[in-house]
């Protein structure tokens, strides 16, 4: 992932991340599961430093829905038997970060309000308050609808930048940031403009921005199939 280096002349460390919840709202639902992989910068080409994937337990007398283990593959009795408690993973989700002698840090996700919303009231609740405020966003969602036509899910990018036989959108937290590597690479090499879109967050106007906004991050209403690139509206 050679373009995408510029990323790192403002940013260090970069990290790719993913949650799998039990519902879509970051209010009253919670995290199953958090994967993350932090990139570094060796000579020329962008690597993986360092991988975290962690099931995490649910609140005493909370379960899944036979919904949510559908897609996801996970079931209570694994969150039971192999995760960590909300705490602990919190705390090594913070670990993480902090080792890796961070400066000015770059998340990056696909569908980056929602996962962030999450990241942030998962983090709060665990005595990190609001960590994830501080840090610069990367979306690749934002970014997927200025290059391509409608859908654009994370199998969508994979499907629309041939990465089918390397990587899948599985609805597992790890595999899908492996995924989200391989379509931000893809990106990458395809258009050189990837820090034009750090905190801006293009929402559908039809449905408005959301009420929980990022503080620091910018929203812009995108329409599908825009001729202009949602940079150049701010």
């Amino acid at each position: 992932m050679n373009k995408s280096s510029s990323l790192f002349c403002t940013h260090n460390p970069i990290i790719l991340f993913d949650v799998e919840t039990t519902g879509l709202s970051s209010d009253v639902d919670d995290l199953i599961e958090l994967g993350a992989i932090i990139l570094s910068l060796n000579q020329k080409n962008t690597i993986a430093k360092e991988e975290l994937n962690c099931l995490i337990k649910l609140p005493e007398g909370k379960h899944l829905s036979a919904e949510i283990s559908k897609l996801t593959g996970i079931t209570n009795e694994m969150l039971e038997t192999q995760g960590l408690t909300q705490q602990d993973a919190a705390n090594t989700f913070v670990d993480m970060i902090e080792q890796s002698s961070p400066d000015r840090i770059l998340f990056i996700a696909h569908n980056a309000h929602f996962d962030i919303s999450f990241l942030n009231a998962f983090l709060r609740k665990n005595g990190h308050s609001n960590l994830a405020d501080q840090f610069d966003i990367l979306d690749t969602l934002t970014i997927l609808k200025d290059r391509k036509s409608y859908p654009h899910k994370l199998s969508d990018a994979i499907t629309h930048y041939k990465l089918n036989e390397q990587v899948e959108n599985n609805h597992r937290a790890l595999d899908d940031v492996k995924a989200l590597f391989a379509v931000l690479s893809a990106m990458a090499k395809e258009t050189g403009d990837l820090p034009k879109y750090i905190n801006l967050l293009g929402y559908n106007p039809r449905y408005g921005a959301p009420s929980n906004r990022i503080p620091h991050a910018v929203y812009v209403p995108q329409s599908y199939n825009s001729p202009t690139k949602l940079y150049a509206n701010t």
